[in-house]
C-alpha cells in the first residue's frame, strides 16, 4: 500500500509518501513557480534536455534540477506543459529520496 501528502510550505512543495513495504521516504521538488523563473526566455517547444540545460546555464539550485531530471520525455509546448508535468511527479510516485 502506498500513500502520498503533498503540501506547499514557504513556497516549496513537499511530498511524503508512505509505503507498507519500506521504510517512509521524503520527495522534496521545486515548485512550478520555482522551475519557471529558472526557465525564463526558454524557446518553446523544448525538449526536456533543452529545459535542463537551460536551467542550468541560469544558475538552476540543484532541487531544481532535480525536479527537470524528473520529468518525462517529450516536447514541452509552453510553461505551462512544464507545470503540469512538474504536477504529475508527486501523483505518479516519481523518485524519492
Amino acid at each position: 500500500m502506498r500513500l502520498f501528502f503533498t503540501w506547499t510550505y514557504l513556497g516549496r512543495t513537499i511530498m511524503l509518501e508512505f509505503n507498507k513495504e519500506k521504510e517512509n521516504l521524503f520527495m522534496d521538488i521545486a515548485s512550478p513557480k520555482e522551475v519557471e523563473k529558472c526557465l525564463q526566455g526558454v524557446d518553446y517547444p523544448a525538449k526536456k534536455q533543452d529545459l535542463i540545460q537551460h536551467a542550468k546555464a541560469h544558475g538552476a539550485d540543484q532541487r531544481v534540477m532535480e525536479t527537470l531530471q524528473q520529468l518525462p520525455e517529450e516536447n514541452f509546448q509552453s510553461p505551462v506543459g512544464v507545470s503540469k508535468a512538474i504536477g504529475e511527479i508527486g501523483h505518479r510516485g516519481g523518485p524519492t529520496r
